[in-house]
């Protein structure tokens, strides 16, 4: 057992007592070439993690552009977005105002076709002193029309657009033509 366990020491001694030049050649050469393998990896992984680090900075700083980008056009949509509102708000009130105006001019319009001019009812009164007995004018809040009078049958021979018009009109001027055109087709005079 003893020599089984020196077995290695008598094995480096002999070999020790070889010629001691070939010896530590080959065993400086291996060693050599082995390092310097070792040498050149360690050189190589370090060159790897160096490029490795160097594609990282890239990566980021692209990632960095990319995100100024996407800020950027995001502060370009909202802005665009916001003059998008304002215009629309502009709109919609630039058509409030206009319809309010159509309505003020529909109610002036309204207005001033209800009011009576003084001048043509002074002459409808001076060409037809007996007017409202003639087309029998009442307050159509309190009564309808005859429809025995003479007038009003024939303003009902009339098309309807006709009537519509004459029954709705506060002109002196329209009732003076119609009492004319009733005239001119021969009616009784009153």
């Amino acid at each position: 057992m003893r020599s089984a366990r020196y077995a290695p020491i008598f094995l480096l001694i002999f070999l020790g007592a070889l010629p001691g030049r070939a010896w530590s050649l080959n065993l400086g050469n291996g060693l050599s070439a082995m390092g310097a393998s070792l040498s050149d990896t360690g050189a190589a992984l370090m060159q790897q993690e160096l490029q490795r680090e160097q594609l990282e900075q890239q990566h980021q700083q692209q990632m960095q552009q990319i995100q100024l980008q996407h800020d950027l056009q995001m502060q370009q949509l909202q802005e665009q977005h916001r003059l998008f509102l304002e215009q629309q708000q502009r709109v919609e009130a630039d058509q409030q105002r206009a319809e309010q105006e159509r309505q003020k001019q529909g109610m002036a319009a309204a207005a001033k076709s209800k009011a009576i001019d003084p001048a043509q009812m002074a002459h409808l009164v001076k060409t037809y002193p007996d007017w409202p007995a003639i087309v029998g004018a009442v307050d159509i809040r309190k009564q309808q029309p005859d429809p025995n009078n003479p007038f009003r049958k024939w303003l009902a021979t009339r098309d309807a657009a006709f009537q519509a018009k004459i029954n709705g009109t506060n002109s002196p001027r329209e009732i003076e033509k119609a009492i004319a055109l009733f005239r001119a087709e021969g009616r009784p005079s009153r």
